[in-house]
């Protein structure tokens, strides 16, 4: 009976889990992709992708401390972007996103929304670099090296191709279905 078993078990497909462990004692950041399901609701998501354009579509993501700040410590992510895109926290309108002892581990949403031009250039990479400082403490020791850096995927309005977005964790296409 156990070798039956032992065979069973081994024609089961395995599915890979991929496993992030965030150390809280170490000072750094907590970068988590989002899609926006229905307006003002987000769920996870794995990459950030941007459409430019009047019928564009923005991204979401959210940012959070790894590790307390010292008491009296206030942390400054700055949301430095290139010329392909636009990073702004949706609670202030802003380029920045501040932390203190009491919310660093309160994930503050940012939206993400492509540069519209009028060069012809197809899908691009942008890049969100997370600035980060400290009025002293834990967060003070961070160097350019150390930036956090996030990829945003741009697609261009001026170039003609189709974008599939997976909805509810899935998109089947069947050939030659209505």
């Amino acid at each position: 009976l156990s070798s039956l078993y032992s065979m069973k078990l081994k024609e089961l497909p395995l599915v890979d889990v991929f496993v992030n462990v965030l150390d809280n004692d170490k000072p750094g950041l907590d970068i988590r992709q989002l899609v926006e399901t229905t307006p003002g609701v987000f769920a996870p998501d794995t990459s950030t992708e941007v459409l430019e354009g009047a019928f564009g579509f923005g991204d979401a993501y959210t940012v959070a401390l790894t590790a307390n700040p010292i008491t009296g410590e206030t942390v400054t992510v700055y949301l430095a972007t290139d010329a392909q895109s636009t990073a702004k926290s949706k609670a202030t309108g802003l380029a920045y996103l501040t932390f203190t002892d009491t919310n660093w581990n309160t994930p503050q949403i940012v939206l993400v929304n492509a540069v519209d031009d009028s060069i012809v250039e197809g899908a691009d990479l942008s890049t969100i670099t997370h600035q980060i400082a400290s009025t002293g403490g834990k967060y003070s020791a961070f160097t350019a090296a150390d930036y956090p850096k996030l990829a945003v995927t741009v697609y261009d309005d001026e170039t003609p191709g189709t974008v599939v977005q997976e909805t509810d964790g899935s998109t089947v296409v069947v050939e030659g279905s209505a």
